[in-house]
């Protein structure tokens, strides 16, 4: 997953839109510090994207890189 790749969505999302189209913008590490125990620290890894089709157009968002996988795929290159 690098920036600039485009993934097409595997299921309905943004409620009930199919083969949406996104961007990755970015890719990046988010602590997740516990306020309970400051000295715990857990490290996410996320993906922002931008969609290119459907009625989200435009929008940008930030992603778990696992939720990520799990929802969209790869645009094979032509």
């Amino acid at each position: 997953m690098q920036k600039g790749d485009l993934y097409k969505s595997k299921n309905k999302v943004f409620g009930s839109e199919e083969n949406v189209i996104v961007q990755v913008m970015r890719t990046y590490d988010k602590r997740d510090i516990d306020p309970e125990c400051p000295l715990s620290v857990a490290i996410v890894p996320m993906v922002q994207l931008v969609v290119w089709s459907g009625n989200q157009t435009g929008r940008v968002y930030s992603y778990n890189r696992g939720a990520f996988c799990r929802q969209y795929e790869k645009i094979a290159e032509a």
